[in-house]
């Protein structure tokens, strides 16, 4: 999400847009190292830009919320924006709540702001049935608020699309993630490794359940205990983090797997490996995986977790979800065929080359302009 907001910025803020975010102080940090004003002359906190700190919890909870919504909604009165974009589920919610918050005479060039919500991904998964009843029925309200809706993927779209009720087809569009132009100026080229060097795998994820690291980390360590020459490094942060070391430690991998923490710069964490995995339950885009690929970098990745339209072109493989003995094979298939594996590398860039940041802007003005006309607010 931080990816595709930084991207969506990075196309704005030099056609001279002027724009404000508001998110948990973790968020706007990481968001702020990756901003490029581009020509607009300013940088990231000055007049072009302004990061204002707003709490938003995790789950349902209905006082937090609340007060985020009221901070929310004082943040809007104050800046009289002509768009409201909200980013993700839990985003949505609070946006709802200060939407109605914020009274009718509210304007921005003499009309109201256009409300709009991008869903990233499938409703965040809750043990308890009455935590994942709360979490529908929150979504399905919220969205239902907003004047405009956009689905990052056509199976996102089809999750959320009866949530939205009979008006589903005029405020729901599907515009896909893009990556900004810099990642096709120049990318590293894909060799195998050296003879007696090791093949490097990269994953690139936050560290919880539904990203299934450890499958990559068992798969990495069955590898090894082969034989074979291998290392797998792990890029991101999670509540998970102390879980999976663990799992490293228990497994006398700590040779094969590197878990690197947070990574500031995709670029360079992919010019560093060989090949990409993500052994993820579900994507709801995929955009670590578009960065892999357009660093021509073969991927693998799980059947059914909504990664099959960017493989479809012969980038990379599909393996069955958890199991780490499929992933490891998958692995193993890659190091004994460079051949094959550098004609993935090469299918991989092209399929990236599909997905660019500024036809992702020029849809997403489009349907700025287009919702505030539609209803009335041009």
């Amino acid at each position: 999400m931080i990816t595709h907001m930084a991207a969506l910025a990075g196309e704005l803020l030099p056609a001279g847009h002027r724009l404000a975010v508001a998110a948990p102080p973790d968020v706007l940090q990481r968001l702020y190292g990756r901003l490029d004003p581009g020509g607009s002359g300013a940088r990231p906190g000055e007049r072009v830009v302004l990061l204002f700190p707003l709490p938003v919890r995790d789950g349902v909870g209905a006082l937090e919320d609340v007060a985020s919504a009221v901070r929310l909604a004082r943040l809007v009165r104050q800046l009289r924006p002509c768009v409201v974009h909200l980013h993700g589920y839990k985003a949505t919610v609070v946006g709802a709540l200060a939407a109605g918050l914020c009274a009718r005479s509210l304007r921005c060039g003499g009309k109201p702001p256009l409300w709009v919500s991008t869903l990233h991904n499938a409703l965040p998964a809750r043990r308890a049935a009455i935590l994942r009843w709360a979490d529908h029925e929150a979504g399905r309200w919220a969205l239902r608020c907003m004047d405009r809706v956009i689905a990052v993927s056509d199976q996102v779209a089809r999750m959320w699309e009866p949530d939205l009720g009979e008006q589903s087809p005029e405020r729901l569009r599907v515009i896909p993630n893009g990556l900004p132009d810099r990642w096709f100026d120049a990318a590293p080229g894909w060799a195998p490794p050296e003879a007696g060097r090791p093949w490097v795998f990269g994953c690139l994820a936050r560290l919880i359940p539904s990203k299934r690291v450890h499958v990559a980390i068992l798969a990495a360590a069955e590898l090894e205990s082969s034989g074979r020459q291998v290392r797998l490094l792990v890029g991101g942060d999670g509540p998970l983090r102390h879980e999976l070391e663990a799992l490293v430690r228990r497994l006398g991998a700590g040779r094969a797997v590197r878990l690197l923490g947070p990574v500031d710069d995709p670029r360079r964490f992919w010019a560093g490996v060989h090949a990409a995995v993500f052994p993820s339950a579900f994507e709801g885009f995929g955009y670590a995986l578009l960065e892999a690929m357009a660093s021509r970098r073969p991927v693998i990745a799980s059947a059914g977790a909504n990664l099959e339209p960017l493989l479809s072109a012969g980038g990379g493989l599909l393996v069955p979800g958890g199991d780490p003995v499929e992933l490891a094979s998958a692995m193993r298939r890659l190091m004994d065929d460079p051949a094959r594996t550098g004609e993935m590398a090469r299918r991989a860039r092209e399929t990236a080359g599909r997905f660019r940041a500024p036809a992702m802007a020029r849809a997403i003005l489009e349907l700025y302009r287009a919702g505030r006309e539609a209803t009335g607010r041009a």
